[in-house]
């Protein structure tokens, strides 16, 4: 599963600039998750050590695409964040996230206009 949403998000490319920042924002928020999962007492073990290998894999993934020239200020921009999110968490532990996404359904009534 989580292979699964890396590889969606982070591996597609967009077909125009909008789904490009909408891209960068999904990257955001699926490293985010993965920081939680890596750090929750309540995960299984080998739930929070997976996230936290995918989560080295894209600091690593991350710290190289912030050097790339051939990326715009954006795409690197949108890594630099990412690597530098990763490099905290894995040499404390200990970062401020934001509230986790809630969604309530009853807000997003299907087939209601």
């Amino acid at each position: 599963m989580i292979d699964a949403a890396v590889r969606k998000v982070f591996d597609r490319q967009p077909q125009d600039g909008t789904q490009a920042e909408i891209r960068r924002g999904l990257r955001g928020l699926v490293v985010d998750q993965l920081l939680r999962l890596a750090d929750d007492p309540n995960a299984m073990p080998q739930v929070s050590a997976v996230a936290a290998y995918k989560l080295h894999q894209l600091g690593q993934r991350a710290q190289t695409a912030t050097l790339d020239p051939a990326l715009q200020d954006a795409e690197r921009a949108c890594w630099f964040k990412i690597a530098a999110d990763i490099h905290r968490f894995e040499d404390n532990r200990n970062l401020k996230l934001p509230p986790p996404l809630k969604i309530d359904s009853r807000d997003y009534p299907m087939g209601q206009h």
